[in-house]
């Protein structure tokens, strides 16, 4: 929490939540020779997002009571028409954005800090 308080004081950038879907992650990283948690660290990791209309939660409210971010989650159909589905969840950051959604340079992408696997 203290470095993405960082991140928005200090280097005025903008930080997000978001969710991959796993298997497109493995899947897109895999076509540049990286692994998933690779991947969600390039701006590639942005065609992989499984949250509803493709869209990143904005972090914000305040940092010395940290709230909840909700997400709806629309994971990607699999082919081999399987139920099962892994997400992960990262922090990732701007530097430049028109509104609270939308990162204006889309390759100004930094993932932050350790993801989460469910």
């Amino acid at each position: 929490l203290r470095s993405v308080r960082c991140l928005s004081s200090e280097l005025g950038a903008f930080a997000f939540v978001a969710a991959f879907d796993v298997r497109v992650l493995r899947r897109r990283g895999a076509a540049i020779g990286l692994d998933a948690m690779k991947a969600s660290e390039h701006p590639l990791a942005r065609d992989c997002l499984c949250s509803a209309g493709g869209r990143l939660r904005p972090l914000g409210g305040s940092w010395d009571r940290p709230g909840e971010v909700r997400l709806s989650l629309t994971p990607w159909p699999s082919a081999e028409g399987d139920s099962d589905v892994m997400v992960m969840f990262r922090v990732v950051a701007f530097r430049s954005a028109r509104d609270a959604h939308d990162p204006i340079d889309v390759t100004d992408w930094r993932a932050f800090g350790a993801p989460v696997v469910l």
